[in-house]
């Protein structure tokens, strides 16, 4: 079986294609990505070994009506060149991970008559998976929630997430980063490329917490060189021991080591803290298409493990006040993290069931 994974974008959309692609292979199957001009898929493609071909698209959220048809050109071209990828590689399906640098793509599967399976990570779905519901059988879905979208369509498949990232000791992955294997520790990231109002936010609450220091340490991914040098800094003047690092390529050590996360919403965090049944502060991205992370981190504050703080105007308010409630009281995040059980998606398996359903309908 040959398969076409139209994904790209960010994290949140090529991750879950990623771990896709891996369980179709174990399966025998080949597999060809297309991606969009960005480098950052191209980087995360080229590190994993998978094949891609670049495939021209536009965004048309946002933009003024005079770019309007140049974006449309771009399109056509992408439709085009999609043509030419199906011509090449003859799949027996295309699977499509949301964005917009997917739809060409799509719409090529469409007009040469190949079978198409659409999988939103979010749980209210975007447009381009929207779009590619019309024309396929089955609409794949990572939230029992999203299944009212495309009634009669919707499969709960989950949101695939990496191998091995659950399963890994707390005490051996705290000793990797050279901190307290006894000591409970804070997560913070900010998603693929870091997050720099979450940084700020916390420098500016962890003066409030100089008294937590002793019986909390801090894994912080900071995404950028310069901002985490500033936050070693404020670390060491609030009396906290962290380890501050510009990007980890290892997030189940990272997740194995903390007893709380604090993270944005979107659909790759969400599901890999469902997977590890991490306790979590979540901080929806304010300016997400669509209000995704709203509904993302809504869905886990119902669960009962997570919390959210708010941003305004790159600004956290309530962080300070989330943040001492929920590092005071660790009866607490074990109950936060006992929610999960109850929590119908399981991560862990959703690259099996996704490649199952694909089996079914693309052989």
């Amino acid at each position: 079986m040959r398969v076409l994974i139209a994904a790209g974008g960010t994290g949140g959309h090529l991750y879950p294609a990623l771990a896709f692609a891996k369980e179709l292979k174990k399966r025998g199957a080949e597999t060809l990505f297309t991606v969009g001009s960005g480098r950052f898929a191209r980087d995360v493609l080229a590190r994993e070994g998978e094949n891609f071909v670049q495939v021209p698209s536009a965004a048309f959220s946002g933009r003024s009506p005079l770019e309007l048809p140049g974006i449309l050109a771009e399109n056509i071209r992408g439709v085009f060149k999609g043509l030419e990828v199906l011509k090449s590689f003859r799949p027996d399906g295309v699977a499509g991970f949301g964005a917009y640098v997917s739809v060409p793509v799509l719409l090529a599967a469409r007009l040469g008559g190949v079978p198409v399976l659409p999988h939103e990570q979010n749980l209210f779905p975007g447009r381009a998976t929207r779009l590619a519901a019309v024309f396929s059988k089955k609409v794949a879905v990572s939230f029992a929630d999203s299944m009212r979208f495309f009634p009669g369509k919707s499969v709960l498949t989950g949101n695939p997430v990496r191998d091995g990232l659950a399963g890994r000791g707390r005490q051996e992955s705290r000793l990797g980063f050279g901190l307290d294997p006894g000591r409970s520790t804070l997560l913070i990231f900010g998603g693929s490329a870091g997050a720099r109002s979450i940084n700020d936010a916390v420098a500016l609450a962890l003066p409030e917490m100089k008294d937590l220091a002793a019986t909390w340490q801090v894994l912080h991914i900071a995404g950028r060189a310069e901002e985490a040098e500033n936050l070693r800094r404020v670390y060491s003047e609030c009396g906290f021991s962290a380890k501050v690092m510009d990007y980890s390529f290892d997030m189940p050590s990272c997740y194995a080591a903390s007893d709380l996360a604090l993270c944005r919403a979107g659909a790759t965090s969400v599901a890999e803290l469902i997977a590890t049944r991490t306790p979590a502060i979540l901080i929806p991205y304010p300016y997400a298409a669509g209000g995704h992370q709203d509904g993302n981190a809504a869905y886990l504050e119902r669960a009962g493990a997570a919390r959210i703080a708010r941003e305004s105007g790159g600004k956290s308010p309530d962080l300070a006040s989330i943040l001492r409630k929920s590092l005071s009281d660790p009866a607490g995040l074990e109950a936060m993290r006992s929610r999960y059980a109850a929590i119908p998606e399981d991560p862990a398996r959703s690259a099996v069931k996704l490649a199952g359903l694909a089996e079914s309908l693309f052989k």
